[in-house]
């Protein structure tokens, strides 16, 4: 019976929260080069060129929250990364 339940707690573990990550939408590009991604201000650290406003990204590391001193983006439309600072001053 407990190998049973442990393997039941592993596997629920496993497809509830093991490579699960949200996508966020970039919802506006700042005139100053800033992102508005899960309603928290971005600040590239990189390039991030190809990055536009609707684009969905994944959060490579980070908090999407901006809870972070830098996060990395994957651009879903480009397939590119983007290195950004986490900005929680409002702008």
């Amino acid at each position: 019976m407990n190998k049973h339940f442990i393997f039941i707690v592993l596997f629920g573990f496993t497809t509830c929260c093991l490579g699960k990550t949200s996508e966020y939408e970039v919802e506006k590009v700042l005139d100053n080069g800033y992102y508005i991604i899960n309603g928290v201000s971005w600040k590239p650290h990189t390039s991030c060129r190809t990055l536009a406003k609707g684009d969905r990204v994944k959060f490579v590391n980070g908090n999407p929250n901006g809870e972070c001193v830098t996060a990395t983006i994957i651009d879903l439309n480009s397939n590119s990364t983007c290195l950004l600072w986490c900005e929680t001053e409002d702008l």
